[in-house]
């Protein structure tokens, strides 16, 4: 048992003897701030444009297809407001390694147009 759980921890699945004592929102920082250290500021930045994008266009869609089904608007019903959320959800995570993919392709460009916006802003 004490290995399941020391190989759990180093794939990530337990958090470590400091981390137990945090919170959840404490530990949900902690975890994004590792990663947005390991991809870089570029990279970062060019994954969430990709994800507003995509989440923009999922909502959208998703609503007409709920309203073209149903007649309703989906947050009118609670249940169709947790399918649309839900689906675009699962969506979201299926595409997770294409948005990877396209962040890293346009992770030069991002650093490029984020170098440009630092010169514009006063010293």
């Amino acid at each position: 048992l004490k290995r399941a759980a020391k190989v759990a921890q180093r794939a990530g699945g337990m958090g470590s003897d400091d981390e137990e004592g945090k919170g959840v929102w404490a530990r949900l920082l902690s975890s994004i701030r590792k990663k947005a250290g390991a991809m870089g500021v570029s990279t970062l930045v060019a994954y969430l444009l990709i994800d507003v994008v995509v989440y923009a266009f999922a909502l959208v869609a998703a609503r007409e297809a709920f309203l073209l089904a149903s007649g309703k608007e989906p947050w009118a019903d609670v249940r169709g407001f947790l399918l649309v959320v839900g689906s675009i959800w699962a969506g979201n995570n299926a595409t997770r390694p294409l948005r990877l993919a396209g962040s890293a392709a346009l992770s030069p460009v991002v650093a490029r147009l984020l170098e440009r916006l630092q010169q514009m802003l006063p010293k």
